[in-house]
């Protein structure tokens, strides 16, 4: 074979290497804020109830001091409460007190309608959802399996004695790959 077939053939699994990698990339990546953006979302189907509108004041609510909720580290870094929100990673910060919200503010290039990933927000609201399920009684209690509102796959036969509770106490026994560690 000549050199010239050789250089081009390396060149072809060169570029099919690199170009496999940036796919493999982008399946292993950490999940980011954005990925939204990327990947799409599902618009939910409307309902026939009326969405509940929060109250919003007409001037944000004065913040805490740091020293009130962050660590000291913290604290040495920033001078205020809103330092911190507008000079770290926040995009957005919203504090509902009631039927109100009594702070809003967006961080970083982003607004109201901004869609983001919610990452770590999403156990509260879910368990909040949970809560308010159970006043409804939509369930009866969070000792009910998830199976009785979920068909969890014959694979997974482990899943039938999870509970609502479990999975509120994140005590699943699901594997979990942890994006940070």
């Amino acid at each position: 074979m000549s050199t010239s077939v050789i250089r081009y053939a390396f060149l072809l699994l060169l570029i099919s290497v690199i170009s496999s990698c940036s796919n493999y990339y982008s399946v292993i990546r950490k999940p980011e804020i954005y990925d939204g953006e990327k990947y799409g979302r599902v618009e939910l189907p409307s309902s026939e109830v009326a969405p509940f509108k929060f109250y919003k004041r007409s001037e944000n609510i004065v913040l805490p001091p740091l020293s009130d909720w962050a660590n000291k580290k913290e604290i040495k870094k920033f001078d205020s409460t809103e330092d911190l929100l507008a000079n770290s990673a926040t995009t957005a910060f919203l504090v509902i007190r009631n039927d109100s919200i009594i702070f809003e503010e967006y961080y970083n290039g982003t607004t109201a309608s901004t869609a983001s990933q919610l990452f770590s927000i999403t156990k509260p609201l879910i368990v909040s959802l949970m809560m308010q399920a159970k006043e409804e009684g939509l369930i009866s209690t969070y000792d009910e399996k998830v199976s009785k509102h979920y068909n969890f796959k014959k694979e997974n036969k482990n899943c039938e004695q999870l509970t609502l509770k479990h999975l509120a106490n994140m005590q699943s026994g699901f594997n979990h790959y942890d994006y940070f560690r």
